[in-house]
């Protein structure tokens, strides 16, 4: 093979990496691209962005729910963009090409440690071009995976310059480096967490003994992945539960192993041929299955043995195992074989694992000697000519909601959302009746999300199709009458078709289910509605406010209840209200606290059953 200087091995891939995507440069938004920038104010300065340090990724709804997504660093480049470029959203489709350009840069730079410059261009070219980037990329949200990329590669880079350093400054620097890599990776994006996993494997493939220990690297990145856990179940990891892709939501954990392994045959088909892609892979793109069967063994076996095969070339090939074992260990958070995960199936978090097969061909290219090699050198061409057509192609699809909508539409219309959206766009433009249709048909296509019924209820209810909307939302309730938002919808269509009385017992048990901002926000509103008392408001919005973190302003309300007065006509309202509220007015109002529990004495409430 003939020889390659080093810097241009790295400049072809990253300029065949904009090439690629300079048709995406003049995309709009798509999908979440709105809720997350478009009409987020977090996105849209960098002010913003800091004070999303110590918010969700996701805004919350009018709930106060929130995914259980943290990603601060991602959002700060949003604000960053919007900064200079007035909210435009071309500069946003620019910035991401040029992080992509970046991951590819270090992606050669990874793989030049065990293959020759030819080897790694080949790398690179492949990973520049491959098609299931294209989300990532070409949508704008999709900057989340390059940015994590990006910040584990720079740690496999820095931690190797760290073993390599004797003591001194030097050393220290890298050893910072390593640490700040690590916390980009896992700001950027929540798979960050597999940093030392994927630190630790490169360290053990490295043929070059270390002139140092690494005891403390290992400890600093340690303590930094135990402080992001506590960020992130402290700012958003509450609502993790239902960040669980909707096939997956109350199955038990082997029925999950049963719909998620036959998952990993995907997994392999888009990292190896990514010709078929899609938006999103719901039901029915990935069927729910509750019980193994051939595919689920298929799914296990081909997981299994890529691991197999990875272990085994520990030795002999070290650039083959990092591939394998690699790919592996970043896919696993995103795999629901763990713990469930917000996407059945999302070709954007294959960012990194796609790494794993193109260093595999890299590897057979510089592995093969001068005539086998020219052909390998030959058939990797030929797949990069393919993968690059079909990536240019595939751009489009993103420039904005209406491609997104319509090819979805063409492509997959088997799937459940993307009904949901051409039903909502027919909603947008004032066609009730065509949006009603396509509602009613992503309800039949999959029946156990909830949320599906959503737009379905809010439609029928603006052409008084009561019964039909209050049907809709009972069936949505029983799937998950624990859920803040599905309580509300059902409540609130309750209370909208004039049931009254049920929607106070529906916001009033979902309230016991699930005491939250939420849920007390919609009993508040319920009551509102019917001519409560003031001391029954009085109590309500003090523990609205106590569960939404405004401490003084529920003292004040509770403050403004003056001399309480219960008649015997309101005796089961106020058991309810007091034993909801007698923990928070206890906190607040010890004088108060005592007076109600005086009332209740003679109200004969019931004794409350801890």
């Amino acid at each position: 093979m003939p020889e390659l200087n080093r810097k241009i091995a790295v400049a072809i891939p990253v300029l065949v990496a904009v090439l690629v995507y300079s048709n995406s440069f003049f995309n709009r938004w798509a999908l979440d691209d709105y809720a997350l920038i478009a009409n987020n104010p977090t996105a849209q300065s960098i002010g913003g962005g800091v004070g999303g340090f110590f918010q969700p990724y996701w805004p919350p709804d009018a709930s106060g729910n929130s995914a259980g997504l943290y990603r601060p660093l991602t959002m700060l480049t949003y604000g960053v963009d919007w900064a200079l470029s007035g909210g435009r959203p071309e500069l946003f489709h620019v910035s991401n090409v040029a992080m992509h350009a970046v991951a590819t840069a270090l992606v050669v730079l990874l793989a030049l440690a065990w293959l020759t410059p030819m080897g790694a261009l080949v790398t690179g070219v492949l990973f520049a071009v491959h098609p299931v980037h294209v989300e990532a990329v070409a949508n704008v949200v999709g900057r989340a995976e390059i940015l994590s990329a990006i910040g584990l590669l720079l740690a496999v880079l820095a931690a190797r310059r760290y073993r390599a350093q004797p003591k001194g400054t030097r050393a220290s620097h890298w050893l910072l480096l390593v640490a700040a890599a690590v916390l980009f990776a896992q700001l950027s994006k929540e798979n960050g967490v597999v940093a030392i996993a994927i630190l630790g494997l490169d360290h053990l493939l490295d043929s070059r003994p270390a002139v140092r220990s690494t005891f403390n690297m290992y400890a600093l990145v340690a303590a930094i992945t135990i402080g992001w856990f506590y960020l992130w179940a402290s700012i958003a990891g509450s609502a993790v539960d239902f960040t669980v892709a909707p096939a997956l939501r109350w199955l038990t954990y082997p029925q999950r192993l049963a719909t998620a392994l036959p998952v990993q045959l995907d997994v392999v088909r888009l990292l190896v041929w990514p010709m078929n892609l899609a938006a999103s892979y719901d039901p029915q793109l990935i069927p729910q299955r509750t019980q193994f069967g051939v595919m689920a063994a298929l799914g296990f076996v081909t997981a299994f043995s890529i691991i197999l095969l990875g272990l085994a070339s520990l030795k002999k090939a070290p650039v083959v195992a990092f591939a394998l074992l690699a790919a592996m260990v970043s896919y696993a958070p995103a795999s629901n074989l763990i713990f469930g995960a917000g996407l059945m199936l999302g070709e954007r978090t294959l960012y990194f694992s796609s790494i794993g097969p193109v260093l595999v061909v890299g590897w057979l290219v510089a592995n093969g000697g001068y005539k086998r090699g020219r052909q390998m050198l030959l058939g990797a061409l030929l797949l990069a000519l393919v993968f690059s057509a079909r990536t240019v192609t595939r751009n489009p699809f993103w420039v904005d909601m209406r491609s997104v909508i319509t090819n979805d539409m063409l492509e997959h219309p088997e799937g459940f959302r993307t009904q949901i959206r051409i039903g909502e766009a027919f909603e947008a433009v004032g066609d009730s009746s065509a949006a009603l249709r396509y509602f009613l048909t992503a309800v039949e296509l999959f029946d156990a999300d909830p949320f599906a019924s959503e737009p379905l209820v809010d439609l029928a209810l603006g052409m008084n199709r009561d019964r039909l909307a209050e049907s809709e939302a009972k069936r949505a309730y029983l799937i998950a009458p624990f859920h803040a938002d599905i309580v509300a919808l059902y409540s609130r269509t309750l209370a909208t078709v004039g049931k009254i009385d049920s929607a106070l017992t529906v916001a009033r048990s979902g309230y016991e289910r699930s005491p939250s901002a939420g849920t007390a926000w919609l009993y508040l509103e319920i009551i509102e509605n019917t001519g409560a008392p003031d001391w029954q408001l009085g109590l309500a919005r003090a523990r609205y406010s106590w569960l939404s973190g405004r401490v003084i302003e529920a003292t004040h309300q509770l403050g403004n209840l003056g001399d309480v007065r219960i008649h015997l006509v309101g005796k089961n309202d106020f058991c309810w209200e007091l034993d909801q509220s007698r923990g928070i007015v206890a906190a607040l109002d010890a004088e108060l606290a005592a007076n109600l529990e005086t009332l209740r004495e003679r109200a004969t409430c019931s004794p409350v059953i801890r």
